[in-house]
């Protein structure tokens, strides 16, 4: 379907899923884009009965000048030859690397990160509250139809809240700012880790769109910010005492298993045992060492319904070994008093050291895991990750939302105001990268 009138200087293609006689945001986003552009020709390629969204005939691709799309792409650089931008309204561009249009020529690429913040951000606080509150057991209890007496509600004094944990963001992008955002409110220590150092504050500052209200668009909200492209630093970042590690890198060469065994040792070292939570793609996850990482801790019978971090500790490891971290604010005052329990702590070192001795030489594990990402895609019906009752498994659904639409289209309406005054485009793909 053609809209538009009068002097066409741009053709924009949409190549959407959405059906715009049935959908209404689709509806006014496209009315409000005829309103601030009327010169521009609008092709809408929806989804309808004998029609495919990747089957696109080659004279419509001629006269485009502006994509937003998914994933459709033209199959060449020369079959659109006026094509000077391609918007996605998707946040990762992985799926269409190794296509003619990324790898073989240089037409501008932008993506729609920063619409899902707000959406993933509740997708990953929904599933942690759920794991720390044990509500595999509360639901449990009320297909059941169950009141539990007062000793069977004792276990639930166990149940942690997350004032006082630490959030490892690893990258810190649109997501993992509005995941910082949330998490700090509701008392959590946050730090960070991107790709390269991020030491002033215009480096701090999230350029790309962010839904009003959201995010931390200066980047002030991490007590610290790590960097590298190399294992050290990585490792480095994951020793800091993280209770939760939130996986929101894109997902490029260098990020392929960049979680596995060796970090998976690091988060679960007592007294922590990290949760982890991806939410950006499965194959950056080794899938294979977050199975035994979070398979260790079912064995122990440490579980989302049974373990939080203040939990008597399983047989064969020391309480020690368990016992909540000290407050990060109390840490000055606990070593302004150190001189006067130099005894003590002395006993307290030589109980460790004996209760190391007997403890089993795979002590490491990791709590539980929100994966709404897998590898692969669907995640096959007989992997045993299915089971594991310290898992919460979703299938890639924690950005879509009511707000999906509306938001994406705004992106897209953003750089064609900047393209119209010649300014510089928001959420642009740097090739190099990946991302």
């Amino acid at each position: 379907m053609i809209m538009g009138g009068g002097e066409q200087k741009d053709h924009l293609l949409l190549i959407v899923p959405w059906d715009e006689s049935e959908d209404e945001k689709v509806q006014r986003a496209l009315q409000r884009i005829r309103q601030r552009f009327p010169h521009l020709k609008i092709t809408f390629w929806d989804r309808r009965p004998g029609r495919s969204l990747t089957d696109i005939p080659k004279e419509i691709y001629r006269d485009v000048t502006v994509l937003a799309t998914f994933s459709a792409l033209p199959p060449s650089k020369e079959d659109s030859p006026k094509l000077e931008l391609i918007q996605f309204f998707s946040a990762g561009i992985n799926h269409i690397v190794n296509t003619p249009i990324y790898q073989d020529s240089e037409i501008p690429l932008a993506t729609s990160s920063g619409i899902h913040g707000p959406q993933i951000a509740e997708w990953v606080l929904m599933t942690l509250l759920a794991h720390n509150h044990k509500q595999k057991l509360l639901l449990k209890w009320q297909t059941e139809h169950r009141w539990p007496d007062g000793n069977t509600k004792q276990s639930l004094g166990s149940v942690a809240d997350l004032a006082g944990k630490r959030l490892g963001v690893l990258g810190y992008g649109s997501i993992g700012r509005q995941v910082a955002r949330v998490a700090k409110a509701m008392g959590m220590d946050v730090i960070a880790y991107t790709a390269s150092p991020r030491s002033t504050p215009e480096s701090k500052r999230d350029n790309g769109f962010i839904v009003p209200g959201t995010g931390d668009p200066e980047g002030t909200i991490p007590s610290a910010w790590y960097s590298g492209l190399d294992k050290e630093n990585l490792h480095n970042f994951l020793k800091q005492d993280i209770d939760v590690l939130l996986v929101s890198v894109p997902l490029t060469p260098q990020t392929q298993h960049l979680l596995s065994k060796e970090e998976f040792e690091l988060l679960g070292r007592s007294p922590h045992h990290a949760f982890i939570s991806n939410i950006s793609r499965g194959p950056i996850i080794d899938q294979v060492a977050l199975f035994d990482a979070l398979k260790a801790a079912s064995s122990a019978a440490i579980t989302s319904s049974t373990y939080t971090p203040d939990s008597p500790p399983p047989q064969g490891l020391s309480k020690e070994k368990h016992e909540d971290k000290p407050s990060r604010a109390s840490e000055a005052d606990a070593a302004s008093s150190s001189a006067s329990e130099g005894n003590d702590e002395e006993e307290k070192e030589k109980e460790k050291e004996d209760a190391g001795k007997s403890a089993p030489k795979s002590s490491y594990f990791l709590s539980g895991a929100a994966l709404d990402v897998t590898d692969p895609e669907p995640l096959p019906a007989d992997d045993p990750l299915w089971d594991l009752p310290n898992v919460q498994i979703t299938p890639h659904i924690s950005g879509s939302g009511a707000a999906y639409i509306s938001r994406a289209f705004a992106v897209l309406e953003t750089n064609l105001e900047r393209r119209a005054r010649g300014e510089k485009l928001i959420n642009l793909v740097q090739r190099k990268r990946g991302y």
